[in-house]
């Protein structure tokens, strides 16, 4: 079998550039959380959905980020339900599982 380096190039680039997001382990009320994703073409659009209607209104965007993370100052009430939807530059899209935000002490952000 013979592959051009076009060929092969195409092939590798198609491979890493699936779009992933990372499901954050804890996200606290008003402290920073860092989300991160692999893959895709930037910018990348990056909103907070609703956990139990990823496809309802977004909670929050974040409008278009030119890198692979994003630090977001968690601002929605403790014990809301919420996941990420990531959308790339090509229309690809990754959503992150459901998660819940953690109570904290501090709620001067919400």
């Amino acid at each position: 079998m013979k592959f051009t380096l076009a060929a092969l190039a195409l092939a590798i680039s198609g491979a890493s550039a699936a779009l992933i997001i990372n499901t954050p382990v804890s996200a606290v009320v008003c402290k920073p959380l860092l989300i991160t994703w692999s893959g895709g073409y930037a910018p990348f659009f990056l909103v907070v959905v609703p956990g139990n209607n990823p496809s309802g209104p977004a909670l929050r965007n974040f409008g278009a980020q030119p890198g692979h993370s994003f630090t977001w100052v968690v601002n929605e009430p403790a014990g809301t339900s919420v996941g990420l939807l990531l959308k790339d530059s090509t229309g690809a899209i990754a959503q992150s599982a459901p998660f819940t935000i953690q109570p904290s002490s501090d709620t001067s952000c919400l």
